[in-house]
């Protein structure tokens, strides 16, 4: 099995905690990020995972304004992102994250790896 490197960004800290400890008990490894501009600034140092889980509400940027610069950025736009978040969509939502595999929480741990496993397989095929 091969391990992947996941950036979790949630401002919850108990979710951030209860889905890296599931990560690593799954044998994958995580990064803490608590809003998006912690998760840009560790994209920007360097930090490559093979995807995001992305909730959406969150202070100082958004999911929805996360996602507006990873698709703006030429280095960044390829990374894969999964939006796990307790907002419903909104129609005009959709086509924002029409790339996007979404989960609303809570969310079952089952189709939670499901997911990430599908993320990280089409970043390792591509």
């Amino acid at each position: 099995m091969h391990v992947h490197h996941i950036l979790i960004v949630d401002d919850d800290q108990d979710i951030r905690e209860v889905l890296a400890e599931f990560l690593t008990a799954e044998g994958h490894c995580s990064s803490p990020a608590t809003n998006g501009v912690d998760a840009l600034a560790q994209l920007h140092a360097g930090l490559r995972p093979c995807l995001i889980l992305l909730d959406l509400l969150m202070p100082r940027m958004t999911g929805w304004q996360f996602a507006e610069h990873l698709a703006s950025s030429a280095t960044l736009a390829e990374i894969p992102y999964l939006v796990l978040s307790a907002e419903r969509p909104q129609m005009r939502d959709h086509e924002r994250f029409s790339r996007s595999p979404r989960l609303t929480k809570p969310v079952h741990l089952t189709e939670l790896m499901d997911a990430i496993d599908v993320g990280c397989a089409a970043v390792a095929a591509g």
